[in-house]
């Protein structure tokens, strides 16, 4: 019963951290280079699927934090894309890109610490009921 409820507690809190992440990423990023509504929107279905894994089948529950984490990772790797594409400009002192590396480098910390939750919470025990 433990692993359940540590497990579950995960997943609850990186679907919290998630939306608060996504709803910052769009109040303070969106007019930036390194913004993109694919990152927005993939950290929305992963939170929006750990929320509602909690309710499915017995069945499907142990694949959610692998689907989760997959929509948590192409937003990490977007974003990181796009951030190194701004921290080139910095590299090379020149202003061609453009974007704010901070904003840039937050928010990509900030998804590969949610991915890697995720990852985490993929091989966490959970007892059957």
């Amino acid at each position: 019963m433990k692993e359940r409820i540590k497990s579950n507690l995960i997943s609850w809190i990186v679907a919290v951290v998630l939306i608060v992440t996504s709803v910052l990423y769009v109040a303070i990023n969106s007019g930036d280079h390194t913004f993109a509504w694919l990152n927005f929107i993939m950290l929305l279905v992963g939170a929006a699927v750990l929320i509602g894994g909690t309710f499915l089948p017995a069945v499907i529950k142990p694949y959610v934090p692998l689907v989760s984490a997959i929509a948590v990772a192409v937003a990490f790797g977007h974003q990181f894309q796009l951030t190194l594409e701004t921290l080139s400009d910095v590299w090379n002192g020149v202003s061609f890109i453009g974007g704010s590396p901070a904003m840039g480098v937050t928010f990509s910390v900030l998804f590969f610490l949610a991915a890697a939750a995720l990852i985490v919470r993929c091989f966490l025990k959970e007892k059957a009921e």
